[in-house]
């Protein structure tokens, strides 16, 4: 890849997962937060089955199936009546193991379990082995005295203990819901220090890569052009070629280019040295050429002599 194919790359990767976090994190917080679009859905269907449906924790439904024993005659529905009652019982105890399983040690779980199971129980007992024989045997009097007696005292016990759970539940609720409100804003400045931190390492790690890779490798092909330009240098100094992008290319050409350059220069100092051979050469036979110059002017001037010699002694 070329440099520029890095630097997009790295950067266009950087741009995506800043992006995809950003878009997460936020999509993340505004869906899950207190009041947010799945809160809102959950509370709205809690509240929708809570007013439509009696909860089975709190005995009000088993109480009114009571007032319509006293004034059913018909002996099919009584029938009904009684079984739907005796089911009823068994949704609370079964609910009851499972708030008394699942909730923390404390106040709201003392006042569920204890305070207004123990009514409750009662009242169950009171109601299967003296109300419904009462009903079932048509002593319809006994049965409303039974009723409104200590049946309604054990309901108004429970009832009362009930509206403290209620009163305690939704104080909790507000104090759960503040909680989470905090730690949402509280991951929402770590989500945004993370994000901060995250740049400031992709600064860091491009501004290693970047001198690393490039700066310093671009200096020592300065460095070297330097050295040569100003003759301090020598020709057989070679760049590292341990990269195919755009500066490995110039490191390959610049040791082929002083390469070439060494050759020439190997042949420039040969051809001196032989210039400098044969010029030493030709200065030798110059100066036997000379010696021999002077010898035959020596010579000549001897045979000029002698000549003259001859024509002063012919009569």
């Amino acid at each position: 890849m070329g440099i520029k194919a890095k630097f997009m790359s790295v950067l266009s990767l950087c741009l995506v997962g800043i992006a995809a976090f950003g878009i997460m994190s936020w999509n993340t917080i505004e869906a899950t937060k207190v009041n947010g679009e799945l809160y809102e859905k959950i509370v709205l269907g809690k509240d929708l089955i809570a007013d439509v449906l009696p909860p089975p924790e709190y005995i009000l439904e088993p109480y009114l199936i009571m007032y319509q024993l006293l004034e059913e005659k018909d002996a099919a529905k009584i029938k009904a009546l009684i079984e739907k009652g005796v089911a009823l019982r068994k949704e609370y105890d079964g609910r009851h193991a499972f708030w008394q399983k699942i909730l923390p040690e404390g106040r709201l779980k003392s006042e569920l379990i204890i305070r207004a199971h123990e009514p409750a129980a009662a009242f169950f007992d009171i109601r299967d082995k003296q109300f419904l024989p009462a009903v079932q045997a048509g002593e319809l009097d006994q049965a409303e005295i039974i009723m409104r007696g200590v049946l309604k005292a054990k309901y108004e016990e429970h009832r009362a203990a009930i509206d403290n759970v209620v009163q305690m539940a939704d104080q909790e609720l507000k104090h759960v819901e503040k909680s989470a409100a905090e730690l949402i804003r509280s991951r929402t400045l770590w989500l945004v220090g993370i994000g901060v931190g995250i740049l400031l390492v992709i600064g860091l790690v491009g501004y290693f890569f970047t001198d690393r890779n490039i700066v310093r490798r671009v200096k020592q092909v300065v460095s070297t052009l330097k050295d040569i330009a100003e003759g301090d240098g020598h020709l057989t100094i070679r760049l590292p070629e341990d990269s195919r992008d755009e500066l490995g290319s110039l490191a390959r050409y610049f040791n082929k280019f002083v390469g070439q350059l060494s050759g020439m220069m190997a042949d420039v100092r040969g051809n001196s040295d032989n210039l400098a051979s044969a010029s030493t050469e030709m200065s030798a036979i110059a100066g036997q050429m000379s010696s021999s110059a002077q010898g035959t002017s020596s010579k000549s001037a001897t045979v000029a002599t002698a000549a003259e010699e001859m024509s002063a002694n012919t009569p």
